[in-house]
């Protein structure tokens, strides 16, 4: 990934923060926000940990759960990144994104069910 100069990341940041209080707590822009930090890379580390803690914020915001990028799906999670920078396209990363957040709800509502009584209907 091409990283911006350093001397640009007070400008981006602040244009950042202006297009971040205009959106919606929704998957898709919770995603967006995800890339857009990370492209812009305003810290010497942890851009990627900071980046998905506030899209899960914004996930959580919206009434949907966190989602975690696990070990076996790094690669994947990283190579999307990759080609959203390269490319300039932004559909493998969302596509990759809103299928953890399916998986992840999937998870909730089999949790859920298992915890449901098992009585039977009158």
């Amino acid at each position: 990934m091409v990283f911006p100069n350093a001397v640009k990341i007070p400008g981006l940041m602040k244009e950042y923060g202006e297009w971040l209080g205009t959106t919606e707590p929704l998957p898709a822009a919770s995603f967006d926000a995800h890339y857009r930090l990370v492209a812009i890379h305003p810290f010497a580390d942890g851009n990627g940990r900071t980046a998905r803690l506030l899209m899960n914020l914004m996930l959580l915001r919206g009434g949907y759960p966190p989602v975690a990028v696990r070990p076996e799906d790094r690669k994947t999670y990283l190579d999307t990144l990759e080609q959203a920078s390269i490319r300039e396209d932004l559909k493998p990363f969302q596509t990759f994104m809103h299928q953890q957040l399916d998986a992840t709800l999937e998870e909730y509502l089999s949790a859920l069910q298992e915890a449901l009584p098992t009585e039977p209907n009158p």
